[in-house]
C-alpha cells in the first residue's frame, strides 16, 4: 500500500503505476485516470497527460448538428483549461458520413487548430479518416496548410480514405511556402505497406499526374517493403517499387495480413515479381496458397522462377514461406510441386553461405467430418522428404512449422540442433 507524499516515489514507478491503470480497457478506464489524477499530485500531470494524448474530433457524430456541437463542447473544454494544449501529441480528425463533409469549413475547428499551434510542443501526429472525402478539397488543403502541421508532422495517418486527394499529402511537408504541385519536397521513404482501400493514393505516389513536376515520395531510400500476394491491385506496383528501390530494399515482405479464404486466390507470381536487380536483398517472406480444386496448379514451379531471378551473388540470409493447404489426404497437389527445383534455387541462393529457411505450413481440411490435423503427420513426413536436400546442406538452416499440428495438441516444430549452432 502506498502511504504520501508520493511525489517521493522515483518518477519512473509513479509512471508505472499510471501506465498499469491506462492499460485496461472500456469507459471505466478513462474514469479510473481521472481518479488516480485526483488521488495525489504526484499523478496528477502523469494521468492528464496521457487522457489529453489523443484529440479525437468527428468519431461519435453522425449528423451536422451533432458534430457541432462535439466542436462547441471541444472548444469550451480548451478554452476553459488552455494548459490541455500543451497535452495534445496526436489530432485525429473523422468525416464518417458524406453530410459531414463541410468540417473544413467550420470557424471552430479553425480555431482549435490555431491555438493548438501556440503551444510549446504542438501535436506532431495526424491522424485522418475522410470515408467521404472533403466538400471542398482545395479549401481543405489551404485549412491544413495553415496550421502547425507543416512545421511540425512527423506521422500521418490516412485510414479508409480513398476519396482524399493526394494534395493533403504533399500540403503536410516540411516547407517554407506552399505552391499547390510546384514547390514539394518528396518524402524519402524507408519502411512502407501497402494495404487495400489506398490504391488512387499509392498509384499516384508511384506514377504521379501530369500536373506534378516532381515525385510524391522518393523511393530510392526505400528499405522495408510489405504488400499482399493476394490483391492484384497492390501487386501491379510492387516491381515500380522495387525497380525504384533496387539500390536499397533490403527487405520483401509479400504477406496477407488478414485471414487467408477458401476462396482467396493465389496470384501469378512470376509475371509480377522480378529480383535481379534488388542486390542488397537479405529478407524475403512470402505467403503461398495451395488448393487442390484448381487442375494441376503449378504454385511452386511459379515460386522457383521469381526465386531463380535471385543472382548467384546476393545478400538473402533469411527466407520464410508460409504455406496456407486447402486440401485432403493424402495432399497430392502439394507433394507432387516442384520441390527438388525449390531446393535447388535455395541452395543457389545460399552460394555456401549461412541461409535461413522457415516454412509454416496450416492446413485447412476439405471435409467438414475431418479436423484439420487429418492426415496431416504423413504430409509432415513428406515435406521433410522432399527438403532432405536442404537438411544436408552444412551452411542451410531448415525450420519447418506446422500449426495445424500445435492446434491438436501434436508436435508441429522441426529445428535440428545443428541451427542453433548456426
Amino acid at each position: 500500500m502506498l502511504k504520501p507524499p508520493l511525489s517521493l516515489l522515483p518518477y519512473d514507478l509513479l509512471e508505472h503505476i499510471m501506465e498499469c491503470v491506462a492499460s485496461g480497457s472500456g469507459a471505466s478506464t478513462l474514469e479510473d485516470l481521472c481518479n488516480l489524477s485526483l488521488a495525489d499530485r504526484a499523478f496528477t500531470d502523469l494521468c492528464q497527460n496521457h487522457i489529453f494524448r489523443k484529440l479525437k474530433i468527428g468519431d461519435i457524430s453522425d449528423s451536422k448538428d451533432e458534430l457541432r456541437d462535439e466542436l462547441a463542447k471541444i472548444r469550451k473544454m480548451l478554452s476553459k483549461t488552455p494548459s490541455i494544449y500543451g497535452r495534445v501529441r496526436i489530432f485525429q480528425l473523422s468525416i464518417l458520413e458524406k453530410r459531414n463533409r463541410w468540417l473544413f469549413k467550420s470557424k471552430t475547428l479553425t480555431e482549435i487548430l490555431l491555438k493548438l499551434g501556440t503551444s510549446q510542443v504542438p501535436p506532431h501526429t495526424l491522424r485522418l479518416r475522410a470515408s467521404y472525402g472533403f466538400q471542398d478539397p482545395v479549401l481543405a488543403v489551404y485549412r491544413l496548410r495553415q496550421t502547425f502541421f507543416s512545421r511540425t508532422l512527423t506521422t500521418l495517418h490516412l485510414w479508409d480514405s480513398a476519396n482524399v486527394v493526394l494534395d493533403v499529402v504533399t500540403a503536410l511537408n516540411d516547407y517554407e511556402d506552399f505552391s499547390l504541385c510546384t514547390e514539394y519536397t518528396p518524402a524519402a521513404l524507408e519502411t512502407f505497406r501497402y494495404r487495400t482501400l489506398s490504391h488512387s493514393i499509392v498509384k499516384e505516389m508511384v506514377k504521379p499526374p501530369p500536373i506534378f513536376p516532381t515525385p510524391v515520395v522518393v523511393w530510392s531510400s526505400l528499405r522495408v517493403l510489405e504488400v499482399s500476394p493476394f490483391e492484384k491491385d497492390e501487386m501491379s506496383y510492387l516491381q515500380r517499387i522495387m525497380d525504384a528501390a533496387c539500390d536499397t530494399l533490403e527487405e520483401l515482405h509479400l504477406k496477407h495480413v488478414r485471414t487467408v479464404l477458401r476462396d482467396t486466390k493465389q496470384l501469378p507470381l512470376a509475371s509480377l515479381v522480378e529480383l535481379s536487380r534488388t542486390t542488397r536483398l537479405r529478407t524475403i517472406a512470402l505467403d503461398v496458397i495451395m488448393r487442390c480444386a484448381l487442375p494441376n496448379p503449378k504454385i511452386l514451379e511459379d515460386i522457383n522462377t521469381v526465386l531463380s531471378t535471385i543472382p548467384a551473388s546476393n545478400a538473402v540470409k533469411y527466407l520464410s514461406f508460409k504455406f496456407t493447404i486447402f486440401d485432403q489426404h493424402p495432399f497430392a497437389e502439394c507433394v507432387e510441386q516442384d520441390w527438388s527445383g525449390f531446393c535447388r534455387e535455395v541452395i543457389r541462393i545460399a552460394g555456401g553461405e549461412r541461409l535461413q529457411l522457415d516454412m509454416n505450413m496450416n492446413i485447412f481440411h476439405r471435409r467438414a467430418d475431418r479436423t484439420n490435423s487429418h492426415g496431416g503427420e504423413a504430409l509432415y513426413q513428406r515435406m521433410a522428404e522432399n527438403l532432405a536436400s536442404l537438411r544436408s546442406s552444412p551452411t542451410i538452416c531448415l525450420r519447418i512449422d506446422n500449426p495445424t499440428f500445435l492446434e491438436a495438441g501434436l508436435d508441429g516444430a522441426s529445428e535440428p540442433p545443428e541451427c542453433a549452432a548456426m
